[in-house]
């Protein structure tokens, strides 16, 4: 994959300046912002994407959340890895506070370095959810994200973080319009997508370092969800078109 270039920034500005409730940025490696939207401009008290450039999260942040933030965006450029649907509290400018559904992805050159890191996020709006909700699922992504290469029991991450299985399901189908257990294939498939690259693991090597005992499993769920097998996705094939159904 090639490395974004000016006019492809200008053009991913321009097309995601049609969306107010989803902020967009994209880091260099020293995590200061060399593109961004008007969204994410208001979210820093700003009005253009252009007066962020240059600058870093600290800059409009609190340090504590700057902090927080530039350890999710560091830990995108040493990993190599994608990270969807991180739920995360936000203090914007306009002094609501809000919670943000983000998405961050490595930015690589065409020798494949990571050289920067994109994100997008969705505004979740006010009265969506309670508080409550917005934190017990925070907690619950948080366990998934550190233990979805183990056998995790839900309904032990449901007690852990303070609430019921039936609950636990009731707020990620509101939230991430998923139930948890495909949040957990969301977050295995995406971290074996990252391991595909090193062409030293087989597959069986990366389902295993990705929770999943059976590496046929693995590869049907890869090739449901993504559109290709395994093999195929390191070997750069498109994906399937999805079968009919008759």
């Amino acid at each position: 994959m090639r490395s974004l270039g000016a006019t492809d920034l200008d053009l991913l500005e321009c097309l995601l300046d049609q969306h107010p409730g989803s902020p967009f940025f994209v880091k260099d490696t020293d995590l200061r912002y060399v593109a961004a939207n008007r969204a994410m401009a208001r979210l820093c008290g700003l009005t253009t994407g252009r007066e962020l450039f240059g600058r870093r999260a600290g800059d409009f942040f609190g340090p504590e959340l700057a902090s927080h933030y530039e350890a999710l965006d560091a830990a995108i450029l040493v990993a190599g890895h994608s990270m969807t649907n991180a739920l995360e509290p936000t203090a914007a400018q306009d002094g609501d506070p809000a919670w943000l559904l983000f998405t961050r992805v490595p930015v690589r050159d065409d020798d494949g370095k990571v050289v920067g890191v994109a994100a997008n996020a969705r505004r979740l709006p006010s009265g969506f959810a309670t508080e409550e909700c917005y934190q017990r699922l925070k907690a619950a992504t948080e366990h998934l994200r550190r233990g979805f290469d183990q056998q995790v029991s839900l309904r032990e991450v449901a007690t852990r973080t303070g609430t019921s299985i039936t609950q636990m399901e009731r707020d990620f189908r509101k939230v991430f319009d998923m139930t948890p257990s495909a949040f957990l294939d969301s977050l295995r498939l995406d971290h074996a997508k990252g391991l595909l690259g090193d062409q030293a693991l087989s597959v069986a090597s990366v389902a295993h370092a990705c929770g999943y005992v059976d590496h046929s499993a693995f590869s049907r769920r890869f090739l449901k969800q993504v559109g290709t097998t395994p093999t195929e996705y390191r070997r750069g094939e498109r994906p399937r078109p999805p079968a009919q159904e008759h």
